[in-house]
């Protein structure tokens, strides 16, 4: 099994250099919500006397709604809307954190053979999970077809429009994390529904909805500084609704998924990869894939009982 750091290597992110700080003083603890990233995000975190809990949430909260504003599909001005507009082999200029998402997903892709795909955007329009776009897409594109030039440009090779909602998620908890413990925090917990990180001494206990009585709550695993996401069709088996997509040029879908109504958690060091691999775990059908493995994680699946 490789370590997290082994992980980081393959999925290259600017993390800061940060450390939780272990004294003995007697930490307060602070809590917050607020809608972002499609989702309500809840921050809740112990920090040592003298810390300020309001300016570190409120930093957290801030780095959130930069990734959120330089990363959504549903805004024109947003790195993926000047993506998804651009002209084929003409360069733009993107944010360095784009870039570093972007670099992620093209090694999940690389890495899955195919199976994560963020070239996915004119599928999600179809499903109505995406707004009507007047750029046209090429259907055998996929994102190795963006070549990155770094520090922070990129070339599309075909006509793709990409989404980075299965990926950018996660790495909007991962900079949360960040900018807590840069701001003093301990130890704590970021929630975007269901994609949360952990950090800190503290263990704690994580809860997942019952598959067959989805307003019930099941205990699923103590997590302490490490990073959970889950996916689940809790209340609908619309298809339509269902934001999980097959790429088409995916090599190894599995013809005999989890059912419908089945709980999908993966565990990994940081939350980006935890939301990145759920799709891994749920196309395959495989909660033992290889991937998961060599990225130092984890999958946890809950089907239901009844029918």
């Amino acid at each position: 099994m490789h370590s997290s750091s082994a992980a980081a290597s393959l999925y290259p992110l600017r993390e800061s250099r940060a450390e939780p700080c272990f004294a003995t003083r007697e930490p307060t603890r602070e809590k917050r919500a607020r809608p972002g990233l499609g989702t309500f995000v809840e921050i809740d975190i112990d920090i040592l006397d003298g810390g300020n809990c309001a300016a570190s949430i409120a930093a957290a909260f801030d780095e959130i709604a930069r990734v959120e504003r330089i990363m959504s599909a549903h805004r024109a001005c947003s790195d993926v809307g000047r993506i998804n507009a651009a002209a084929v082999n003409v360069p733009i200029s993107i944010d360095s954190a784009t870039f570093d998402v972007l670099a992620a997903a093209q090694a999940l892709h690389r890495d899955s053979d195919g199976l994560f795909d963020c070239a996915i955007a004119p599928q999600l329009e179809q499903r109505g999970l995406l707004p009507h776009s007047p750029h046209n897409g090429d259907g055998n594109a996929t994102c190795a077809d963006l070549e990155l030039i770094a520090p922070g440009g990129v070339v599309k090779k075909k006509a793709l429009r990409i989404d980075l909602g299965g990926i950018a998620k996660g790495y909007a908890v991962d900079r949360a994390v960040v900018a807590l413990i840069e701001a003093g925090a301990t130890s704590g917990c970021v929630n975007a529904g269901g994609d949360l990180r952990v950090f800190g001494r503290l263990a704690r206990r994580i809860h997942v909805r019952d598959p067959d009585a989805p307003t019930r709550w099941l205990a699923l695993i103590d997590l302490q500084d490490s990073a959970i996401a889950t996916s689940g069709n809790y209340f609908t088996r619309e298809a339509k609704r269902d934001a999980l997509i097959t790429p088409t040029t995916a090599e190894k879908v599995s013809r005999t998924r989890f059912d419908a109504g089945a709980s999908i958690s993966v565990r990994a060091p940081c939350c980006m990869l935890a939301d990145a691999l759920t799709k891994v775990v749920a196309l395959s059908g495989d909660a033992g894939h290889p991937l998961l493995a060599r990225l130092n994680a984890e999958a946890i699946i809950l089907e239901r009982r009844f029918l």
